[in-house]
């Protein structure tokens, strides 16, 4: 059956966007993932830098270990669209 309401299809699919979404992204992977951070953050923030759990950290490795996979997949996805197209 078809919605007699004018823009009810646009909500409809804007309401399927978000359900794949929220699908994709409460996997068990994602929420352990954010439970361990959050968790380890709230250990050293009560007292993990007096007991050693504190160390130097080469920020250049750092930016390298973020933006090269960010950039590789907006290149990997730019290569896709262009085959599609």
């Amino acid at each position: 059956a078809r919605c007699k309401v004018p823009g009810c299809g646009t909500v409809l699919n804007l309401v399927a966007a978000f359900n794949l979404a929220f699908r994709a992204l409460l996997s068990f992977d994602s929420v352990l993932g954010c439970v361990i951070a959050v968790a380890s953050v709230i250990l050293y923030g009560r007292g993990g830098a007096s007991v050693g759990l504190s160390f130097g950290l080469d920020w250049n490795l750092v930016s390298m270990a973020v933006i090269f996979p960010i950039s590789q997949c907006i290149g990997w996805s730019f290569g896709r669209r262009g085959m599609a197209l």
